[in-house]
């Protein structure tokens, strides 16, 4: 009878975890991705094709990207170039302004479906590729990725202004976490220059509803020692809490007189965001 009783008890409590936990997920936040894919496009209906037609038709000095080239500055003209995936993770960016233009040569994020099976492919003329052995670019297999460009070291060389990402509706979330490779240029530039002391990593910083920096910082290496990230890799930045916007920065040992001077890019897709269920 006692053994009866007690296997009931156990039942009983086991059953009311199982309650807890099913309430537990059921209230819990809900996740949604940025894939850059076409076809998960939430924004107006009459948009087709949106995240593609963000695509430039030459990596390096396409129209979307880059402005006029003024030989006597050497410098580029502005473009408007952004994007917003309004109706789903509410992420957007714009090119931030650096040396007095909005261009690509001055920083941001740019979308792509350029790949190369070749790695010695990568330079600065194919910016926008990434390293793809079976031909796929996109994490998980998909078609489009991103493409950051920039840093800032205090050198003097270097922008002032961060590419970000932002949320357009002004609302504090979690990004739960991105998957992130190196790009084709920096596989080609990295490999034969790295050390077994030698570093570059992604370091993000996040900004609440206050504008206020976050604690956390997360970073990520995109060459450790010689070992270079050249596959899609999770990583986490849900330790920044809610954040209206995050900065992304490059730093690492490959320095000189003018400050860093490897390629200063990362590829990333499928950004998750936290949404609290009301």
């Amino acid at each position: 009878m006692k053994k009866q009783l007690t296997f009931a008890l156990f039942a009983l409590a086991m059953i009311g975890l199982t309650a807890c936990s099913d309430e537990d997920s059921s209230t819990g936040p809900e996740i949604r991705v940025l894939t850059f894919e076409d076809a998960d496009y939430k924004g107006s209906a009459a948009t087709v094709g949106y995240w593609s037609s963000l695509i430039d038709s030459k990596q390096y000095e396409g129209s979307l990207l880059y402005g006029p080239y003024d030989p006597n500055t050497w410098s580029y003209g502005s473009v408007e170039y952004g994007w917003y995936d309004k109706g789903n993770t509410e992420l957007q960016h714009t090119l931030p302004m650096n040396w007095g233009a909005t261009n690509y040569a001055a920083g941001g994020h740019a979308i792509s479906d350029y790949t190369s099976t070749d790695p010695a492919t990568g330079s600065y003329l194919t910016q926008l590729e990434v390293h793809a052995p079976n031909g796929q670019g996109g994490h998980n297999g998909s078609r489009n990725f991103c493409v950051h460009n920039g840093y800032s070291d205090g050198s003097g060389y270097s922008a002032d202004m961060l590419p970000t990402l932002c949320f357009g509706d002004g609302v504090a979330r979690v990004i739960d976490h991105l998957w992130i490779k190196v790009t084709n240029y920096q596989l080609n530039a990295l490999t034969g220059e790295s050390s077994d002391t030698s570093y570059l990593k992604v370091v993000a910083t996040g900004y609440d509803a206050a504008g206020q920096k976050v604690a956390a910082e997360p970073e990520i290496a995109l060459e450790q020692g010689g070992k270079i990230l050249d596959e899609w890799t999770k990583w986490s930045l849900a330790a920044m809490g809610k954040v209206t916007k995050v900065e992304f920065n490059i730093k690492g040992s490959y320095t000189n007189e003018y400050g860093l001077y490897a390629p200063a890019y990362f590829a990333y897709d499928d950004v998750a965001v936290r949404f609290d269920q009301n």
